[in-house]
């Protein structure tokens, strides 16, 4: 699981940020719309994802290894921007086939209202094709200021794909014999010299 989590974090720490920066109503995938707004860049790839640019529903697809270069913030602050010491908490989670995973989590008091940074990450090949949602949200003095979900897909094909084809494939066949007559060579003796 640390594996997940360390890969995992950088493609979604773009939800990090998407928790946290001001935004548009048109199209978004923080609630309430424009109370937060959060970018990626990935370093190999080029590809860049602004939460002002998608939707819930939308399915976002990400370079199975890279460096995300990440920024953030509450509505009405730039980066940099410091203001009040307050109580912060929040979580970014991904729901895998088999459950869900804290990808990142922060807490304790902060004085940032904006954030940006880098993270470099490598995720496991079996997560490949698949498509998971991720969700976040921001806490400040225990009340939810935004929060925020997108579907992820990582580039490539699973390799349990082939297992399970191949698998198919097997049970198809055994299905198919299944159903045919047996040939059975019944062997009958005729006694020659009866007497």
């Amino acid at each position: 699981m640390a594996a997940i989590r360390r890969a995992v974090s950088a493609a979604l720490l773009l939800t990090v940020a998407i928790c946290a920066a001001p935004g548009t109503a048109h199209a978004d995938v923080i609630t309430p719309a424009g109370a937060c707004v959060g970018s990626g860049h990935w370093v190999k790839s080029g590809q860049t994802e602004r939460s002002t640019a998608h939707q819930p529903s939308d399915v976002i697809t990400v370079p199975r290894t890279d460096t995300v270069q990440w920024a953030g913030n509450i509505k009405g602050f730039a980066l940099g921007a410091v203001g009040p010491r307050r109580p912060i908490s929040g979580e970014v989670q991904l729901d895998l086939p088999i459950g869900s995973v804290t990808i990142d989590s922060w807490g304790r008091t902060s004085v940032r209202y904006a954030n940006q940074g880098e993270h470099h990450y490598d995720l496991p090949a079996i997560l490949s094709g698949i498509k998971m949602k991720l969700h976040g949200q921001h806490r400040e003095s225990g009340r939810v200021v935004c929060s925020g979900s997108v579907f992820v897909k990582v580039k490539g094909s699973n390799p349990l794909v082939f297992g399970a084809l191949g698998l198919l494939v097997i049970s198809g066949g055994m299905l198919f014999f299944a159903g045919r007559p047996v040939f059975r060579k019944l062997w009958a003796f005729e006694d020659v010299n009866p007497g």
